[in-house]
């Protein structure tokens, strides 16, 4: 099942969000009965796959609504996706494919280092004496 009409990296990201509504059924209780391979559709007949403009405006609706301030555009959203997923443990080759880089290079600049994780893990390893 795909999400949205765009590139394997874009829907990736909504795969937690997908899983989410799954396992609460909220938004698939009310998603129209329709036969296409799309998770996320536009809200009036025909419906169409979601495309990238329609989930930016969606986004920065919720988020000014919600009072949240910063950035509010799907890229900041990936590099948060990135953080999350390095903060959580998971290895930079997995980091990479979800966002769809071909080079671990661009990854990296999703990816920046804490000062203060930096200084946890080095404070955690033990030198021999």
């Amino acid at each position: 099942m795909q999400l949205c009409a765009t590139k394997a990296s874009f829907a990736m990201m909504f795969a937690c969000q997908r899983a989410w509504w799954r396992r609460s059924g909220a938004y698939l209780a009310v998603r129209p009965e329709v036969d296409t391979p799309y998770v996320f559709l536009t809200r009036r007949p025909p419906y169409r796959p979601l495309q990238p403009s329609g989930v930016s405006t969606i986004w920065r609706r919720l988020a000014k609504g919600a009072g949240v301030k910063g950035r509010h555009n799907m890229h900041a959203v990936r590099h948060r996706f990135a953080a999350q997923l390095a903060r959580s443990g998971a290895n930079m080759a997995y980091i990479q494919e979800a966002l769809g880089h071909e080079d671990m290079a661009t990854t990296r600049l999703y990816v920046r280092v804490s000062p203060d994780r930096l200084a946890e893990l080095v404070e955690g390893v033990s030198l021999p004496d």
